[in-house]
């Protein structure tokens, strides 16, 4: 009677055990909403939209944060902006955290504060400057033409579309110096451009093909009208 007993037990410990384990995340998706000088307005972009694969740390900090009471959260504003943070198994959102400082976040799902100190294990942060300028290099590296289009809209004009080898050096002043931002390991890819018209403002964005066929930004330009070249 004691070992049907104590059998009971045992299977019911590993039923509770095993219902209480965590979902396993497969895909993160960060976008960093923050105001932008040079546009004068209120941005959204997302920087990093994919597997864990190679942010294991933030994925795993993410994952054990613990809840805090809203009166310790501190009081900080991140230069940054804000970061929205979601996490995805099999498609389902299972975690939906707001990053807004540097030690805490809000965790949107559930309405609770979070103890989350993560800001630097963020991937692909932009790194925003509040400054008037009339010209901005390199603030959009790293990004999919998706994220980018999401931002600043579909109606866009391909200005370049080349294949990468040890002949292609930049034939305007707008142009990258190529061999800066890739190697000869990148030689047979495809580069294009995308250009967009923003009110008195021009954003050019170069892609290389990425391994997965699609593009990856290495370079961006902004300049206002005010700039000729």
């Amino acid at each position: 009677m004691k070992k049907i007993a104590i059998l009971i037990f045992v299977c019911f410990l590993m039923i509770s055990c095993s219902g209480g384990e965590k979902k396993k995340v497969d895909h993160v998706v960060i976008t960093q909403n923050y105001y932008d000088s040079f546009y004068e307005k209120r941005m959204s972009v997302e920087i990093y939209n994919g597997s864990t694969e190679g942010i294991e740390s933030f994925v795993q900090k993410v994952e054990s944060a613990k809840t805090i009471s809203g009166l310790f959260a501190i009081k900080e504003a991140l230069i940054e902006g804000r970061f929205l943070v979601e996490f995805y198994q099999n498609d389902n959102m299972i975690l939906k955290y707001d990053v807004f400082n540097t030690q805490n976040a809000f965790d949107e799902l559930r309405n609770k504060f979070k103890k989350l100190m993560v800001i630097d294990d963020i991937p692909n942060k932009l790194k925003v400057v509040y400054e008037k300028a009339v010209v901005r290099k390199d603030l959009f590296i790293n990004l999919t033409e998706s994220a980018l289009m999401k931002t600043f809209g579909t109606d866009y004009v391909e200005i370049q579309n080349c294949v990468y080898d040890s002949s292609t050096f930049p034939k305007t002043e707008q142009e990258p110096d190529y061999s800066r931002y890739l190697t000869p390991a990148d030689y047979g890819k495809t580069i294009k451009a995308l250009i967009w018209t923003i009110d008195n403002k021009t954003l050019i964005v170069w892609f290389i093909q990425n391994a997965d066929a699609g593009f990856k930004s290495f370079s961006s330009l902004e300049y206002t009208d005010e700039v000729e070249f």
